[in-house]
């Protein structure tokens, strides 16, 4: 009998084979890497069970088998497997080769129905994927309007500050009519804290610990100066809180360029004035603490004497 089995289960499934057979079985098992998923992380191993042969015994190996999380085959006899061996490698040989053929032609045709004509800058895959995110943008909304015969009835929330920005958006199109409505029905409006890029990632530091309500003091300006001065008490140092401060200026100086490359460096933009704040403070406290790179420094006297005890 054999299988596939998960790697990390190997051990238990010798173990329960052994104790249910009372040792009146041999288990085989060998590692393998899915060749159709190399990068997988999940290891899977091939087990053979060898025992004689017995109604009872049989049916105890199948339902430990069956148990685990995998596929189990029922082996032939010895003299039919090397037959059975050439036929199934056959039949690999065979779905790979009708794999290959189909995955050619499927890209073919992808690629003659995705050809740019003369004069076109785009192809026909990238408009309709841009026709279908419209599309599904367009239904998603509607879905959250209510319908009443041949119109469609939506209630949204906007700043009054954006009041005349939407209408003139809106008037476009002759149909479509903006109504303010005086009462909210008793529900609490959604909170509108207006950002830029150096609130930004401040504002996310208190959204995660809780959004403040509608009309709630927002504390975001206070956090600006005691969040980085904190760190700075607790990193002190004016080596390392010069190179954090380098490198929010080298993201807040190249950000026109940095924010239209790709990887890294780009993901660092949006934390740069944050770098920059943080570096800010590190390196004034490790100034107060006559600290670089760990080492202490005597750049100015303490305003305590020790010996006396006395204060100046």
């Amino acid at each position: 009998m054999a299988g596939v089995i998960d790697s990390e289960d190997v051990n238990r499934f010798k173990r329960l084979i052994f104790r249910s057979t009372k040792g009146k079985s041999f288990v085989h098992t060998e590692q393998y890497q899915d060749e159709e998923n190399p990068d997988s992380r999940d290891m899977k191993s091939v087990y053979i069970v060898t025992f004689q042969d017995g109604g009872f015994l049989r049916e105890k190996i199948q339902r430990i088998c069956d148990s685990f999380s995998g596929q189990r085959y029922d082996l032939p006899e010895v003299t039919e497997l090397q037959p059975q061996i050439q036929k199934m490698q056959q039949s690999i040989q065979s779905q790979k080769l009708v794999y290959e053929r189909t995955k050619h032609q499927l890209r073919n045709q992808l690629i003659e129905f995705d050809k740019i004509n003369e004069g076109e800058t785009r192809g026909s895959i990238f408009i309709y994927k841009m026709f279908l995110s419209k599309e599904k943008g367009l239904y998603m909304t509607l879905n959250q309007m209510r319908a009443s015969g041949n119109t469609f009835i939506g209630y949204f929330w906007a700043a009054e500050e954006y009041e005349m920005e939407i209408r003139n958006a809106m008037a476009q199109w002759s149909a479509s009519q903006i109504q303010v409505v005086p009462d909210n029905y008793g529900i609490m409006p959604p909170t509108y804290n207006k950002q830029s890029d150096v609130t930004a990632l401040f504002q996310l530091i208190i959204d995660t610990y809780g959004v403040p309500t509608y009309k709630e003091a927002n504390p975001n300006p206070i956090q600006i100066v005691t969040f980085p001065f904190q760190f700075g008490m607790m990193f002190g140092d004016m080596g390392h809180g010069s190179v954090i401060l380098l490198w929010g200026l080298f993201l807040t100086l190249g950000e026109p360029w940095l924010k239209n490359g790709k990887g890294f460096l780009k993901s660092m933009v949006p934390m740069r004035y944050l770098f920059l704040f943080m570096g800010m403070s590190a390196t004034f406290c490790g100034f107060c603490y006559n600290e670089f790179f760990s080492l202490p420094l005597n750049i100015f006297d303490s305003c305590y004497k020790v010996d006396g005890r006395a204060q100046y």
